[in-house]
């Protein structure tokens, strides 16, 4: 973490840096000229009011104390408040007007795979996100009620092996979770760091809603034997989960 530090710290050196300033890593970057932005009091670029509506967030935008204005995300997820605040810095250092910012951002509309609804499966909504590292999926499940099912598919042995205990700190939150088969993309099987193996040890911490599917018969079963006892479904990998489950919503209104 320390040598990635460095490595921003040198390459802002002669730049104009853009720093979040309620990260701790983030906030030690040197660099000469920087813009601080966050939801805490220390950020020269802040959000406050932060309201979550049916569709997206409102807050209120503050530079260095000086009230610029309301903004109206059409986003879901707190982590866009973060985006917009990072993209609103830019536009300030580039001459952009915040009314001129607002209106753009404002207009803006999501894309595939980033909180995006899939359909309904028995009358709940299903989402889906391509996140696949521990910070992504936390940040991802932030958005949803505690009374969601997750499906996550681990993305890469490799990953899942180099992040073990962050993904079961991230996931142990969650009160009800499918874990479905790992989606190697171009690495041989590691049985040491599969899906399942993620799966023990998750279920080892005594999550007795947790649950493995290592097909889509299985996983369709234990949807279906959960979709009573939640509000909605998210779907978050970078794998075919996306595709799969979206197979699932279009066989159901046949």
């Amino acid at each position: 973490i320390y040598d990635q530090v460095n490595t921003f710290s040198a390459f802002a050196k002669n730049s104009f840096a853009v720093i979040n300033a309620d990260d701790k890593y983030s906030k030690k970057i040197v660099a000469d000229n920087k813009l601080s932005y966050g939801l805490k009091k220390d950020a020269t670029l802040r959000a406050k009011y932060i309201k979550k509506g049916e569709k997206g967030y409102s807050f209120t935008a503050y530079y260095s104390g000086e009230r610029l204005g309301v903004i109206r995300l059409p986003l879901d997820g707190k982590h866009n408040v973060y985006n917009a605040l990072a993209s609103l810095a830019v536009c300030l250092y580039l001459g952009v007007t915040f009314k001129q910012f607002k209106k753009g951002i404002e207009g803006v509309e999501s894309v595939a795979r980033r909180n995006e609804k899939l359909g309904e499966l028995d009358n709940k909504p299903v989402y889906a996100d391509y996140a696949h590292h521990p910070t992504e999926i936390k940040q991802t499940l932030q958005s949803y009620f505690d009374d969601f099912l997750v499906i996550f598919q681990p993305h890469t042995y490799s990953r899942t092996k180099a992040l073990m205990d962050e993904f079961i700190s991230v996931l142990s939150s969650v009160s009800t979770l499918i874990i479905y088969k790992t989606y190697p993309a171009r690495e041989k099987l590691d049985k040491s760091a599969d899906a399942k193996t993620l799966y023990k040890n998750l279920r080892s911490k005594g999550n007795n809603a947790l649950y493995y599917a290592k097909n889509k018969k299985e996983l369709k079963k234990r949807i279906s034997r959960q979709i009573d006892k939640v509000k909605g479904i998210v779907v978050i990998g970078a794998g075919d989960i996306y595709y799969i489950v979206k197979s699932l919503i279009k066989n159901a209104k046949c």
